[in-house]
């Protein structure tokens, strides 16, 4: 009887309380500050590049150009927002509105409605400054200031762009050109533009002018130091060799070598884009005209490190942590303490992209576990994986090198 009682009495305090769950989606769900929200897109200004496939960590975008179609699988987005920053039509958002439940993986379809008009005469591409040009514009280059140097080339999403160092051409095919100015802004010479169509012809070749050629006379052996001859040249005092530069060289002129402390460029590839000035997070390179040989192959040596002192206590070779909350470090007065990546695994994605930036491949993500791993012995401290965070998690912070971070 008394078991009765107290379900009553149950029963009636229920009858006048709120229910602890919401009946979604009938019922809105409640936002908080760090919502992330869903990617939508704007269908009609979307020229189906394919930028954001090429950039999602997790495959979860799809593009077809033929079908003009744009499909995302909501279920293997991790909202990380590298698609919205790499859209060159600013076409994608990140907006705090979610699918529907359901007990089925299924995938958002997209489709662009067929215009009378081709599409790559009514898209406008955007500028850097972001605002709408006119449409009717065709790429063009000015080969006075083209290096050659094959960026745009890399850049360009459907393969329109040719380049021939050795001939010293530049081909477009504008039938396969979308005009979205990736190339455009990516250009370290500033040599493209997208102009008025004035009859430009659907494949154009441009050829860059060789300088005239001088009499052949008796010159004086070359010297170590000549003047007048600019070229790329490194601080090794600064510099890590952490091989960013030999990235992002489109020449491959670049070569490092951690081992042996060496830093060499073959004067004769590099073409002086300035590329690996960009990407140098030490800012160890330059442009200048001293100590350049043009000869062939120079290389610069790293000064060998001082002997390590037997009492120091070796790093820790991997540090590792799980999304189920922030990482607590240990509290130990006497732990040596240093320089190294930190990570709030709060705001913290596991989309990959620092493990795919990192120039020595010194973190590791698993997704199907949760853990976020770190190797300090082969982590170089160049911040790339902090540049490239689309969440901001990873920070540079005096860390404790002895101990094992721990939940």
């Amino acid at each position: 009887m008394a078991g009765i009682f107290k379900f009553g009495g149950y029963a009636l305090k229920n009858l006048f309380t709120k229910p602890a769950t919401r009946a979604y989606p009938n019922v809105p769900a409640r936002q908080t500050p760090r919502t992330r929200g869903a990617v939508q897109v704007n269908i009609d200004d979307c020229i189906f590049c394919g930028l954001c496939n090429r950039r999602c960590p997790a495959d979860a975008i799809t593009v077809d150009r033929g079908a003009k179609s744009w499909t995302i699988k909501r279920m293997s987005c991790v909202q990380c927002g590298n698609c919205v920053q790499n859209c060159p039509k600013k076409c994608l958002t990140m907006e705090a509105a979610y699918s529907a439940p359901g007990c089925e993986k299924r995938s958002e379809l997209f489709c662009k409605a067929e215009s009378p008009i081709p599409a790559v005469h009514t898209l406008a591409p955007l500028p850097a400054d972001g605002k709408a040009i006119a449409p009717d514009r065709v790429l063009v280059i000015d080969m006075t200031s083209c290096v050659l140097c094959g960026l745009c080339a890399r850049r360009c999403p459907t393969g329109a762009l040719t380049v021939d160092r050795k001939v010293g051409k530049w081909t477009v095919n504008r039938a396969d050109c979308l005009q979205c100015g990736n190339c455009v802004n990516g250009c370290p010479k500033q040599s493209l533009a997208l102009v008025p169509d004035n009859g430009h012809p659907d494949v154009e070749t441009y050829t860059k002018s060789a300088a005239p050629v001088a009499p052949k006379t008796e010159a004086a052996p070359v010297t170590a130091q000549p003047s007048g001859i600019e070229g790329i040249a490194v601080d090794l005092s600064t510099c890590i060799l952490c091989g960013l530069c030999v990235r992002r060289c489109p020449t491959s002129a670049i070569a490092v070598d951690r081992k042996a402390g060496t830093w060499s460029i073959n004067r004769q590839s590099c073409v002086v884009c300035g590329n690996c000035l960009d990407v140098c997070h030490k800012h160890s390179l330059l442009k200048t005209a001293e100590g350049i040989d043009p000869t062939g192959v120079q290389v610069y040596q790293k000064p060998s490190p001082a002997p390590k002192p037997v009492e120091e206590v070796e790093k820790p070779p991997v540090e590792a942590g799980t999304l189920d909350g922030p990482l607590v470090t240990p509290t130990a007065s006497d732990a040596p303490i240093g320089n190294g990546i930190a990570i709030d695994l709060s705001t913290c994605v596991l989309c990959g992209i620092c493990g795919k930036k990192c120039p020595t491949s010194a973190i590791t993500v698993d997704r199907s576990t949760k853990t976020w791993t770190i190797h300090r012995s082969d982590c170089v401290l160049c911040g790339s994986c902090i540049t490239a965070c689309p969440k901001k998690s990873l920070s540079e912070a005096e860390i404790p090198l002895q101990e094992t971070y721990t939940k």
